[in-house]
């Protein structure tokens, strides 16, 4: 009876596996490709999914699972049933948090996810998409009118949503790349420090020059970093595990 406990429970692990596995690929190369996934604070949730679809599911069909047992299958359908639950809470969970726009306003660059911004209200065509895609790159402008970007400014000070959660104002960040890159990161002190500098000379041995690039702080629910651009495509290029704003705290 252990042979066939055990496998009923291998069955069990592959079939889990296997909509774990496709669902994961998704989270990672889709919803929150390259670097979102680990600034985004979703990992936890993900290993809680996977603990729970993968590891505690098949133990308990090991658990239940007699092979004349009289009520196995409604055993087996509770547990179904269970995983099923618990798969689609995390799945909900982690497609409300992924990452629609990351927005650059002010001085960098932000996550607007799922659950804070509607892409309908999205005013620029080229911006346009469902809720259900992946993250695109915009610039927050902020509106000409003096009495408007007054209203948004003593909005998010009183708790309202700020400029870079205003998809009304959303516009393509490669119209901007003057502005964005005129902010960008002066590393003269990150490179006076050894752990930094390893960071950096890391980034520059794959990558390119220092002088290649123009660096923005990319701010994550978990963790901030530097994102690094192109300054001859206007292109993403990496990331670089430093926090960028680790500079003010060290003066």
């Amino acid at each position: 009876m252990l042979t066939k406990k055990l496998t009923a429970s291998l069955y069990h692990f592959l079939i889990s596996l296997l909509i774990v596995g496709a669902f994961l690929a998704f989270v990672k190369f889709y919803w929150y490709p390259g670097h979102l996934l680990a600034i985004s604070g979703v990992t936890s949730i993900l290993l809680i999914l996977v603990a729970i679809d993968i590891t505690l599911g098949p133990l308990m069909t090991f658990v239940v699972y007699k092979p004349n047992k009289p009520k196995l299958k409604l055993d087996l359908s509770i547990i179904a049933a269970l995983q099923i639950a618990a798969f689609s809470y995390g799945m909900f969970t982690i497609y409300q948090g992924h990452p629609l726009y990351v927005v650059y306003a002010v001085n960098s660059f932000t996550v607007a996810t799922a659950n804070e911004i509607d892409p309908n209200d999205v005013s620029n065509k080229q911006l346009l998409k469902s809720k259900l895609a992946g993250p695109q790159i915009a610039f927050a402008k902020m509106p000409k009118d003096p009495k408007e970007s007054a209203d948004i400014l003593f909005g998010a000070f009183a708790g309202k949503p700020d400029i870079d959660k205003l998809p009304q104002y959303f516009e393509p960040y490669d119209k901007h790349l003057d502005d964005i890159f005129a902010k960008s990161i002066d590393l003269t002190k990150l490179l006076d420090k050894k752990d930094t500098k390893q960071e950096l000379e890391k980034f520059f041995s794959h990558n390119g020059d220092k002088g290649d690039f123009a660096y923005l702080p990319l701010v994550g629910k978990s963790k901030d970093v530097i994102w690094a651009f192109n300054k001859k495509t206007g292109k993403p290029a990496g990331i670089i595990n430093i926090d960028p704003y680790q500079m003010a705290v060290n003066n």
